[in-house]
């Protein structure tokens, strides 16, 4: 029973994969935005706990959510 899920797991994650380099996914502008993105996670590294929890709380203030507490 469990060769017979590892093996249907397998052929599902296989059979999803593309290696088609035409594909919208291996284009540049995806990877430009990978690079910022993880320049973004550079950032929020180096940050401290504070200054992190003050960015946020920042965030939270000039964002567009819906107040939950009225």
């Amino acid at each position: 029973m469990i060769k017979i899920f590892i093996l249907i797991f397998l052929s599902l994650v296989l059979n999803n994969c593309s290696f088609n380099t035409n594909s919208k996914f291996w284009n540049e502008e995806n990877k430009d935005k990978i690079k910022v993105i993880e320049q973004k996670i550079d950032i929020i590294d180096n940050l401290s706990f504070n200054k992190l929890k003050e960015e946020i709380i920042k965030y939270g203030k000039n964002s567009d959510f819906p107040d939950i507490n009225n």
